[in-house]
């Protein structure tokens, strides 16, 4: 499996059956949503990790 990659349940809405590669909805790719959830997820939890930045 490559990096960037979401398993899920092969049936009808994704919602059971067995596993496999399901495509990633639009927002999940968004850098600024990322970005926002990152920052919202440090503050909640007074949490800060001292990453890079993305290339």
């Amino acid at each position: 499996m490559a990096g960037g990659q979401l398993i899920g349940p092969d049936g009808v809405g994704e919602l059971r059956g067995a596993p496999r590669t399901v495509p990633l909805a639009p927002r999940a790719l968004d850098a600024g949503s990322g970005r926002r959830l990152w920052d919202l997820s440090e503050d909640l939890t007074s949490v800060r990790f001292a990453l890079p930045a993305a290339g």
